[in-house]
């Protein structure tokens, strides 16, 4: 079976802000700095995909993540973070399209 999933997440300034008050304004007890949220908000799609994809009749180690244009440059910086993660990978293949 093939099983899609589409997922939504914080655009311009609501998901890719960046400024110095931002990052200072987050407690110190924050597990994850950091202004992306845009990107924190796929990693948190990624993780609910993982845990919930069997319910869908789907393999959480055969997950595909697929990205245009933006979305291939936020694919490819969700493949380098699976480089430097020494835990289980979110997703097992990736598709760019268009991420010049």
């Amino acid at each position: 079976p093939f099983i899609m999933v589409v997922i939504n997440y914080r655009l311009n300034i609501f998901g890719f802000g960046a400024s110095s008050d931002m990052l200072a304004a987050q407690s110190s007890q924050d597990a994850v700095k950091g202004v992306n949220f845009g990107l924190r908000d796929q990693k948190l799609a990624l993780i609910w995909i993982r845990r919930n994809i069997a319910a869908f009749g789907g393999d959480q180690d055969k997950v595909t993540i697929m990205g245009h244009s933006a979305g291939a440059i936020s694919c490819h910086i969700h493949l380098l973070e699976a480089e430097l993660d020494t835990k289980k990978s979110l997703f097992s293949k990736a598709i760019l399209l268009s991420g010049a």
